[in-house]
């Protein structure tokens, strides 16, 4: 109800007295359709993952028919937008390839936050997610097994936050829930003490817009099991470990070692500084100047090397 019929009114309120009309939830560009073109338009993406689900190029995941008729109406209005910020180059290649339009690329900024009192003991590895169907909490699970399966991994514990595992996600795991703890309802101080004592964040999720857990965990110095995908590359950077999609291919030896080597520590910690503030707020304002002087917003952060 709110983003059918409050946000179009207090938006279209607005807008009679402003130049420029800047939504910073992609999933609101429908409302471009209807909304008075002489006002400059600016849409923050962060992914187009229900769109291209409602294309049909989720092989994993089926659209209902409204889904499908509603993210075309936010394809269409992108396509009436002024400029489209997009918060990853990976997000970028999808708007150019969908909405045939140009984005320019800001990475969000990441506050990092004092650190309260750890909640877990032990050696641990991490995952900081939602149940959905593209966490795949079950891959992460299988991660933490093999690695607590070597000489330098065992005696791994695993901390959720985020709603207890399923038995589906435990899989040939659920003999060892007594080494698993769940945390739900946190706030940040807690968080970031969580982030600050595993000696590893698993990010083996699919189809992300950015990776926002990555680079919370390596403000504390945490470093990251990624999916090697091309997100994930970007956002983790050099910092990032990634793992082949055939975990039977995987180093699982030479993992373990990595998570305990200093030099990993600080290759996380070093990645977090090129997610400031100052770099995202530049950007936003040189994409609002160039939109308003006609121009074409200049791309502020380059691609990350491979």
């Amino acid at each position: 109800m709110e983003n059918l019929v409050v946000f179009p009114v207090s938006v279209a309120v607005a807008v009679r007295r402003s130049q420029s009309v800047h939504l910073a939830d992609h999933s609101n560009a429908l409302w471009l359709l209807v909304f008075p073109r002489r006002r400059a338009t600016i849409v923050t993406c962060h992914d187009l993952i229900a769109v291209r689900a409602g294309l049909g190029e989720m092989p994993e995941h089926r659209t209902r028919w409204t889904g499908r008729v509603y993210q075309r109406l936010v394809l269409r209005g992108l396509g009436r937008a002024e400029a489209i910020h997009s918060v990853s180059h990976a997000t970028a290649t999808d708007i150019t390839r969908l909405v045939g339009a140009a984005a320019t690329t800001v990475h969000l900024p990441v506050v990092a936050h004092d650190a309260g009192q750890p909640v877990l003991a032990g050696p641990y590895l991490l995952i900081v997610s939602s149940s959905g169907w593209r966490k795949r909490r079950d891959r992460a699970v299988e991660v933490w097994r093999r690695l607590r399966d070597t000489p330098a991994g065992a005696g791994l514990r695993l901390g959720v936050v985020g709603p207890a595992l399923t038995a589906r996600e435990l899989g040939e795991s659920a003999d060892l829930t007594e080494y698993i703890t769940t945390l739900r309802d946190i706030d940040d101080a807690t968080l970031f003490a969580t982030y600050a004592g595993a000696r590893a964040l698993l990010q083996v999720s699919r189809y992300e817009g950015f990776g926002w857990p990555i680079v919370e965990a390596n403000t504390v110095g945490t470093p990251a099991i990624c999916t090697d995908d091309e997100v994930f590359r970007e956002v983790a950077g050099t910092a990032g470990m990634f793992i082949a999609e055939d975990l039977d291919l995987v180093d699982w030896t030479g993992l373990a070692r990595r998570l305990d080597a200093p030099e990993t520590r600080e290759a996380a910690f070093a990645n977090s500084k090129r997610f400031g503030f100052e770099q995202f707020a530049d950007g936003i304002v040189a994409i609002a100047q160039a939109t308003h002087e006609g121009g074409t917003p200049r791309q502020v952060f380059p691609r990350m090397p491979r």
